[in-house]
């Protein structure tokens, strides 16, 4: 019993760590990429980009708690009504689950 909790301790920390290797480091540049959006409509970043349009993307999850309280806390909300649908379109705000 004392050998499986040990090896779960492991695998979790394992788990864990291997999230830090997919950032990008610091003043990197973003790969392109393309999405497509529930309407069907295309985006790819370095065209929105060369617009002069700012780009949040987050990518979360439903299941995951702070993930949760950071989407109904209304911080994108906010920063698309500010920026976003006032016929400017300086900000664009992508959800990836």
């Amino acid at each position: 019993m004392k050998r499986n909790l040990h090896v779960l301790i492991v695998l979790l920390f394992a788990c864990l760590s291997a999230t830090t290797f997919a950032q990008l480091p610091n003043g990197s540049i973003a790969p392109d990429w393309t999405l497509t959006d529930l309407n069907g409509d295309t985006y790819n970043l370095y065209d929105e980009l060369n617009d002069g349009k700012s780009i949040v993307l987050d990518i979360s999850a439903t299941w995951c708690p702070p993930c949760w309280t950071y989407h109904t806390s209304g911080v994108l909300e906010a920063l698309y009504e500010d920026y976003g649908p006032d016929g400017t379109d300086q900000i664009r705000v992508f959800m990836v689950e």
